[in-house]
């Protein structure tokens, strides 16, 4: 449920559109209208400008590679490859070398980036693949010391604006919910009191 500040905001730029453009067909993703989106963070173009910045990625632009697939997660954070030669094409790659050699080089350095993880499974390099959270992805690069200067000042500033919790944050939620799920699986004794 959005906030009463969201929900504010949402009215008013409802207001400036129908009176701008009343008669538009307005991108909103409503779950009613629209079918087939992703949940993506409104920190998503900073991410995108990291992944292509030349001082991680010398040798090419992974960063269509990336988007291509979380646009085919369905919100388990995996990834199954059926046929590579499709995500490339779907990432702009459509030239013999792109569909094959140069969409598996920006898979490797996602990878190494952080920002996926790969599992193959026999004859398939690329059969499973998960998707890193982008905070976590990050967390690792600053600790590196790999981020490129003044970045990290600009994602926690927009971070601040869309409310999208730090990597510290989100840890100490999945820890909690961790131990919230063991405190549900544990067995009941029989006559055991629930109030100690």
């Amino acid at each position: 449920m959005p906030s009463r500040r969201a929900s504010g905001q949402s009215e008013r730029l409802r207001k400036v559109r129908e009176e701008f453009w009343p008669d538009e067909d307005p991108w909103t993703g409503e779950a009613n209208i629209d079918d087939g989106w992703f949940k993506a963070p409104r920190t998503l173009p900073l991410v995108l400008n990291l992944i292509r910045d030349k001082s991680l990625t010398p040798k090419g632009d992974p960063s269509n590679v990336y988007l291509e697939l979380l646009s085919r997660q369905f919100g388990d954070g995996i990834v199954e490859i059926q046929n590579p030669k499709e995500h490339a094409h779907f990432a702009g790659y459509t030239s013999t070398r792109g569909t094959g050699r140069t969409w598996e080089e920006h898979m490797r350095s996602l990878e190494a980036l952080g920002f996926i993880k790969i599992k193959g499974i026999g004859p398939n390099e690329f059969k499973y693949v998960f998707i890193v959270h982008p905070s976590t992805a990050i967390h690792k690069l600053e600790t590196q010391g790999r981020l490129p200067a003044g970045w990290m000042d600009v994602y926690k500033d927009r971070r601040f604006v869309t409310k999208e919790l730090s990597y510290e944050d989100r840890q100490v939620l999945r820890n909690r919910a961790r131990i919230q799920e063991v405190e549900k699986s544990k067995p009941t004794v029989v006559g055991e009191s629930k109030t100690a």
